[in-house]
């Protein structure tokens, strides 16, 4: 946080002055062109989980400094210097970023996001973090085939679904995980995708069974609310994992016997 959102949040926060929001709603776009001048072409400073610095565009100040910590806190320190990661469902690149920083200029992070505005967000905080040479963005969405795919988007919850005949929302391109990683190794690969993680998945059948490529770990954001969007179920994904060689577990290393609701489960070789 730079001073001026400092002295600005400190001031907000005053007794008396916090609840003062038709105030702060009249100031809010003053305060937006005074911290996008003070940030400069060096973007807002922000250390997520007060780990790893990243920076963000001024008008993406609210991306917050705590972001899934229980997940970042894992994943984020296994990282080595010359990893090869692929982030599918990257949105705006706060994992992206902070993989390329650990992965440094012998690694490789292809950043995979679907949604053409989230992907312009994301190319943007790439040239802002002067990581154009390790991250590669990819604007494209991932399943099982290539083809075309639908793009739906509801509030927080925006998916692509393969590509109906006479269906009118707008396309992208969907291709798979195999054809992404070109036949190289794969370290690590972190899926959130709003429940189409199986089919994307699916996709890198043989990235996840090549034993010298595979990746040593397969992070996934499951939502088996979505689940029937697709035809996956906790049981057609457990199978799939343990056919590709993986052992499924949770964040805290507990087995995985069933998926019922909303979370994170991790996938290592067996």
């Amino acid at each position: 946080m730079n001073l001026i959102e400092s002295i600005s949040t400190k001031v907000r926060h005053l007794p008396g002055l916090k609840h003062l929001g038709p105030l702060w709603n009249v100031l809010r776009p003053l305060y937006q062109r005074v911290v996008t001048l003070s940030a400069g072409s060096q973007g807002l400073v922000r250390v997520i989980n007060g780990m790893d610095e990243v920076r963000v565009l001024p008008e993406w100040r609210a991306l917050p400094e705590v972001y899934e910590p229980e997940v970042w806190t894992q994943v984020l320190p296994g990282i080595k210097r010359g990893d090869c990661i692929v982030d599918i469902g990257a949105h705006y690149g706060l994992y992206a970023i902070a993989f390329a920083k650990r992965t440094g200029p012998t690694g490789r992070v292809l950043a995979v996001e679907a949604d053409p505005e989230n992907a312009e967000v994301l190319r943007a905080h790439v040239r802002l973090n002067q990581l154009e040479g390790i991250v590669q963005v990819i604007a494209k969405a991932l399943s099982d085939r290539e083809g075309e795919a639908e793009w739906h988007s509801q509030d927080m919850q925006s998916v692509a679904r393969p590509a109906e005949e006479g269906c009118e929302a707008p396309k992208v391109v969907m291709t798979t995980l195999d054809r992404v990683s070109e036949g190289r190794r794969v370290d690590v690969v972190l899926v959130d995708i709003e429940g189409y993680e199986e089919a994307a998945l699916r996709g890198g059948t043989g990235l996840l069974r090549d034993p010298a490529r595979r990746p040593r770990l397969i992070v996934i954001e499951v939502h088996p609310y979505n689940w029937h969007l697709c035809g996956s179920s906790s049981a057609s994904l457990m199978s799939f994992l343990r056919g590709c060689g993986y052992t499924v577990t949770h964040l805290d290393g507990s087995p995985v016997e069933g998926i019922v609701q909303y979370g994170h489960v991790l996938a290592v070789p067996a």
